[in-house]
């Protein structure tokens, strides 16, 4: 975490749970990574990039949709037994 920047000590508090819950996440990853052997691939952070780039586009009374799933994100996608988008 870099410096705090904040004014409140509530604002300290929330900044610290959201580091925490994120230190979980990215705990979780690294897990699933050295399970599924994906570090000769990636690295934690080039994963998330990896999948940063998929969006969700809404248009006005119109349902949404998924921009395209390359095979990487979707080989992503299915070692962390996660369904992929519609």
């Amino acid at each position: 975490m870099r410096r705090p920047g904040v004014n409140s000590d509530a604002n300290l508090q929330g900044k610290i749970f959201v580091q925490y819950i994120a230190l979980i996440i990215l705990s979780q990853v690294r897990n699933t990574m050295s399970e599924k052997e994906l570090y000769r691939d990636y690295s934690p952070y080039s994963l998330l990039e990896g999948l940063d780039v998929i969006e969700y586009f809404e248009h006005a009374g119109n349902r949404g949709h998924v921009s395209e799933i390359e095979r990487k994100q979707a080989a992503i996608y299915d070692a962390f037994d996660v369904t992929l988008p519609v």
